[in-house]
């Protein structure tokens, strides 16, 4: 079991294994660790965590690769607003994005 923290506070999550778990920046400024608590984390002890033999073959892994590399993109420099756009979009036609 997880804490998500939220705007509004912690949610408790809870998954069974295997999971892939993503983190991203959260949209509100993240609260600063203070130099108290920075002194109080420097004593505390760290707990060692035991893992089961049987719990390490669970997870297997496939494949690891590295993305693909991105195509150089293309610049549209002239013109006013509406040919941009109108060029913009003739570009993306021959792409055959849409």
């Amino acid at each position: 079991m997880q804490k998500r923290e939220t705007e509004e506070g912690y949610q408790r999550i809870e998954v069974a294994v295997p999971c892939v778990v993503t983190v991203n920046k959260p949209n509100y400024e993240p609260r600063y660790p203070t130099i108290k608590s920075k002194m109080a984390a420097r004593k505390k002890a760290i707990a060692e965590v035991v893992v089961d033999s049987k719990a390490e073959n669970i997870v297997k892994e496939v494949a690891i690769s590295a993305p693909p590399k991105r195509q150089a993109g293309i610049k549209i420099k002239s013109g006013n607003a509406e040919e941009l756009v109108a060029q913009a979009i003739e570009k993306m036609l021959e792409a055959k994005v849409f």
